[in-house]
C-alpha cells in the first residue's frame, strides 16, 4: 500500500565545532556530552542516510522500491535532495563547494554542491565570512595559504547574521560560519567540500584535518556576493525564500487548519510550534524538529496546528523533453 507520508529518522553527526544545542531545540536523540554538529534530516548518501521511522529504511532503500511514487515521472537514479540542521557552536572551516561539472571532474560525483542556508538562532553579534573581499585575486589566495593560510581571514567579507535570514551559497563561494549559529540547510545531494583553511585545528587523532586547496583553487569564484539574499516574512502564510536551479525552499505558517495541493516530491521540515499534517489516509504529528517526506500526487494534504512554522523544500523540476 502507497504511503501519503514518510516521517524521518536523522543520522546525527559530531564535528570539532559542533555542541548540544540540537539536542536541546530540537530533541535530537544524542546525549548531551556529544558535540553533535550535524543533524542530516533527509538525506540518501551512503553513511550517513536517514531512516524511515515507520519501517527502519534507509532512504536509498526507499527511493530504489519507491521512488515512482515519491517522485513520479521525475524520479532519477538518486534521492535528489540533502536536508540538515548544523549547529555551529564555533567557525566552521574556510571552505568552498564545486558546481556540478566541477564536482564530476575533480571527484567523479554525480553533482556538486549548491547550498542554502536558513538561519534560526544567531547569538549578539553573530557572523558569517562569505565571498572574499573585491579586488581578491588568486595570487593573493595564493600567498596567504602558502604561508600556513593565517591571512586568508584578511581576503573574506565578514557579515553579521540575525535569525531569519536566507543565504544562498552558490558554488564557488568562500564561506566559514562563525560561532552562535544555529541553521536549516537545504542542498544538493552531494558532500565534497574543498578546505582551504582550519584554524589549526586537529581532528580526534590528534592529526590537522585534510585540506583541499589544489582543488579549492579550481573551483573559487572570486566575484563578490550579495547577501543575505532573503528575509522571511513573519506576516506572510506562504513565502517562496529562493528558487534555485536544484531546488526551492519555501515557508509555510499554519494558525488552525489549512490544505496544501501536492503535486510533487516534497519534504517538510517543522522548525517552531506544534500541530498535524495528514495526506492520503496518513496522519503525522508535527513538533520542532519532525522532518518527513510527501509524495508526489498526494494530492490534498491537510495540516492543523498553532503557531506552526514549517520549511517546504521541492527539487527543481527536470527539463521538458525536447
Amino acid at each position: 500500500m502507497k504511503r501519503g507520508l514518510y516521517r524521518m529518522r536523522p543520522a546525527l553527526k559530531q564535528v570539532l565545532w559542533g555542541g548540544q544545542r540540537l539536542q536541546r531545540l530540537f530533541a535530537k536523540d544524542a546525549p548531551l556530552t556529544e558535540r553533535i554538529g550535524e543533524s542530516w534530516e533527509v538525506s540518501a548518501l551512503a553513511g550517513m542516510e536517514s531512516r524511515d521511522l515507520d519501517t527502519g529504511a534507509t532512504l536509498s532503500e526507499l527511493w530504489s522500491r519507491e521512488g515512482r511514487h515519491l517522485a513520479g515521472l521525475a524520479a532519477g537514479a538518486e534521492f535528489p535532495l540533502l536536508v540538515k540542521f548544523l549547529n555551529c557552536e564555533s567557525q566552521l572551516s574556510v571552505q568552498v563547494h564545486p558546481d556540478d561539472a566541477c564536482a564530476r571532474r575533480l571527484r567523479g560525483t554525480a553533482c556538486g554542491k549548491r547550498e542554502v542556508w536558513w538561519i534560526l538562532e544567531a547569538a549578539p553579534g553573530a557572523w558569517i565570512d562569505f565571498g572574499f573581499k573585491p579586488g581578491t585575486t588568486k595570487d593573493a589566495v595564493q600567498s596567504a595559504l602558502a604561508v600556513g593560510g593565517a591571512g586568508i581571514e584578511n581576503l573574506l567579507q565578514r557579515f553579521p547574521v540575525t535569525a531569519g535570514e536566507i543565504w544562498h551559497v552558490e558554488p564557488g563561494t568562500v564561506h566559514a560560519p562563525g560561532p552562535g549559529i544555529v541553521m536549516l540547510e537545504v542542498q544538493q545531494p552531494s558532500d565534497v567540500t574543498f578546505r582551504l583553511h582550519d584554524w589549526g585545528r586537529t581532528g580526534g587523532d590528534g592529526q590537522a584535518r585534510t585540506l583541499h586547496v589544489p582543488e579549492a583553487l579550481q573551483v573559487l569564484d572570486y566575484a563578490t556576493p550579495h547577501v543575505p539574499h532573503a528575509r522571511l516574512d513573519v506576516a506572510l502564510a506562504a513565502q517562496v525564500l529562493v528558487d534555485t536551479p536544484a531546488f526551492r525552499l519555501e515557508s509555510r505558517r499554519v494558525h488552525g487548519a489549512t490544505t496544501e495541493l501536492v503535486r510533487e516530491l516534497t519534504v517538510i521540515v517543522c522548525l517552531e510550534g506544534r500541530g498535524t499534517v495528514s495526506a492520503m489516509g496518513d496522519a503525522a504529528q508535527l513538533r520542532p524538529g519532525t522532518s518527513l517526506i510527501i509524495p508526489a500526487g498526494a494530492s490534498i494534504t491537510r495540516l492543523e496546528g498553532e503557531k506552526l512554522l514549517l520549511a517546504w523544500i521541492t527539487p527543481a523540476r527536470p527539463p521538458a523533453a525536447p
